[in-house]
């Protein structure tokens, strides 16, 4: 097994014009501070890293990301920072599948952020409580679960 780190492979190359980009198994541990210079960036996979809540914080900023997928990451939780005015203004896709979600609690405050259409929970202990009790979600919001 890898050891957690920050640095994106090459990352001094990259440019702020950039829409999307492919992180994913890079035993990350947190986030470079380079990823905020990458205003354009549209599109971000981070599955299979060893990301924390905290990193929805620093992602939240990112002015044109749209779709962001963080599974299989050690996220059990949403910061209320991350989803303040002006947080993932245009987000409209988050995947925390295979994380450690265990209610959807946990990431009630991405619910009410305005762009988003659909979060998934897959393979979460939310999800497994969720089939074991044979309820839906009680929100609006697509969940996938």
């Amino acid at each position: 097994m890898r050891q957690p780190s920050s640095e994106l492979p090459n990352h001094q190359t990259l440019n702020r014009r950039l829409s999307q980009l492919d992180a994913s198994g890079n035993a990350l541990g947190t986030l470079p501070a380079a990823l905020g210079a990458f205003t354009s960036l549209h599109t971000l996979n981070l599955t299979h890293n060893h990301l924390k809540a905290a990193c929805l914080v620093a992602l939240s900023q990112l002015p044109a990301l749209r779709t962001l997928d963080l599974s299989r990451n050690y996220i059990s939780s949403c910061p209320a920072a991350a989803a303040g005015p002006g947080c993932f203004a245009v987000l409209q896709l988050l995947n925390l599948s295979n994380n450690r979600v265990e209610c959807v609690a946990d990431v009630a405050p991405l619910l009410l952020l305005p762009s988003l259409l659909r979060l998934v929970l897959l393979g979460t202990p939310a999800a497994a409580r969720a089939r074991l009790k044979g309820q839906p979600p009680e929100h609006q919001l697509p969940v996938s679960m």
